[in-house]
Order: structure tokens, then C-alpha cells, then sequence
């Protein structure tokens, strides 16, 4: 069984006092847990995946603002994954269905408007991860699929995995790689409820990958 999902959240409760809540520091976070998992080093991702987590909601509780549904659903579903992977089944069930229920109860987003509502897809992926993890198994040869921020199913490349063992190897010999020129103050995308000529509708672009990815 393994961890439960009270010793994770433990666990990122203890990191909100140590990681810096920016921007900066959270796409490096989920692009760093992107490498590790992909190169398959789930322990890594799955720390780096609690950091993020503390990131955005140490920012949340700073500022005051509301939790940006859609990016807390797939950090918190990257984790799962990660835990899944480990073989944390318990922990990687309860986190799943967090995911599922927090996605199936948020609102609308105006970006969601603007783009396409891919919910139905993230909804659908994660349900087949609860699946999984209630038969007790692990992704096994399904490990590369990833759904992208179209909502489209994915594979990663033999080419994308080598390099992303190469960066991970670099994660463990310095702790990080990635450092991120600007630092903003708010980690949240815009949505439906603010107003779009306010500073925080520039702060991201929304292409940004690894914030619109399940893996």
C-alpha cells in the first residue's frame, strides 16, 4: 500500500515553509518533475511534484486569491502519478479522486471559453488512472502516455526520454537546472471572474507546457 494521502499532505505541508512561492519557482518545479518522470526516476518527480504543490498553495494562502482549479487538478494528478508509479497506491488512489472531484467542480474558466474545454478529456484520463490503481496495477507499458494541452492522448519519444534522462541525471547533481529570469507575485491564470485588461491576464503564456500536461 505504501504512503497514505495524509503522509503525503504532510509532506507538503512541511515544504510550504522552505519553497518560494513564485512563478518562477513552479514552472521549474513541474518542468523539472516532467524530466524525472519521463526518465522514469518517479522518486524525483514525485519530490519535485510535492514542492509544486506546496509552491501554488503557499502563493494561494499569501495573496488570498483563488486556487487556479485547472493547474492545482494537474499538479496534483502529476503527483498521483508519480506515487502511482512507486507503487503508493493508496496515496496515488485518494489524490486521483481529489483531482477528479476538484475538476468536476470548477467552473467554467473564460480561457476554457476562449480555447476549448478539454476537462472532458482530463476527467476521462484520470478516471482510467482510479481504474488502474483500484486493480492495483501501475501504468507498466503505458508509462510514456501523457495527455497533452489539446486533451489529445500522447506518447513520449524514444528521443524525448533520452533527453529527459540526461536533464534528470543533471537534477541530481545539482538539485536543479532551470532558473527562470522574471518572478511574478501570483502563480493564477486568468479566469471568468477577473477582469482581462488587469496585469494578471499577461502573466502567463497559456501555451505553457508542462502547466497544461497529465502525465
Amino acid at each position: 500500500m505504501g504512503l497514505s494521502k495524509d503522509e503525503v499532505r504532510a509532506k507538503i505541508d512541511s515544504r510550504k515553509p522552505v519553497v518560494t512561492p513564485d512563478s518562477a519557482t513552479f514552472d521549474s518545479l513541474l518542468e523539472e518533475a516532467q524530466w524525472c518522470h519521463k526518465a522514469e526516476q518517479y522518486n524525483k518527480a514525485a519530490d519535485k511534484c510535492i514542492d509544486a504543490v506546496a509552491c501554488l498553495e503557499k502563493n494561494t494562502e499569501q495573496t488570498g486569491e483563488e486556487i487556479d482549479a485547472l493547474m492545482h487538478v494537474t499538479v496534483l494528478h502529476n503527483l498521483a502519478s508519480a506515487l502511482h508509479q512507486m507503487g503508493h497506491l493508496s496515496a496515488a488512489k485518494d489524490l486521483y479522486e481529489d483531482a477528479h472531484r476538484k475538476l468536476s467542480t470548477a467552473p467554467r474558466g473564460l480561457l476554457d471559453c476562449c480555447l476549448g474545454d478539454r476537462r472532458p478529456q482530463m476527467l476521462d484520463f484520470i478516471k482510467a488512472r482510479i481504474a488502474l490503481v483500484v486493480q492495483g496495477g501501475a501504468p507498466g507499458q503505458n508509462r510514456r502516455t501523457y495527455l497533452d494541452e489539446k486533451g489529445t492522448e500522447q506518447m513520449w519519444t524514444d528521443e524525448e526520454v533520452k533527453d529527459a534522462a540526461e536533464k534528470a541525471v543533471a537534477i541530481e547533481a545539482t538539485g536543479t537546472i532551470t532558473a527562470r529570469a522574471v518572478k511574478t507575485p501570483t502563480l493564477n491564470l486568468a479566469t471568468a471572474s477577473r477582469d482581462m485588461s488587469q496585469d494578471s491576464w499577461t502573466t502567463y503564456q497559456i501555451t505553457d507546457t508542462p502547466r497544461k500536461e497529465l502525465w
